[in-house]
């Protein structure tokens, strides 16, 4: 959902073995919402997992997207 000028998404799935090519699509999405002047995204889960205790893997493709964690430091 767009809300006041930012993506807010609550929860993504995706099987781990499509990893790389959802972060191809999702990266592509981003660019497109970022054409239309949302430039910040909030991603809360990820396979139903909160995006603060996924594994590295998913973390670190999450990073690659340009998501950071922020909150109240136990993130």
């Amino acid at each position: 959902f767009v809300v006041n000028d930012y993506l807010e998404i609550k929860d993504v799935h995706v099987p781990l073995s499509y990893l790389e090519e959802f972060k191809d699509a999702f990266g592509e999405m981003l660019d497109n919402y970022r054409d239309r002047l949302v430039d910040i995204s909030v991603l809360h889960a990820f396979n139903g997992v909160p995006v603060h205790d996924c594994d590295e893997n998913i973390q670190s493709v999450l990073a690659d997207l340009g998501f950071s964690s922020m909150g109240d430091g136990e993130r």
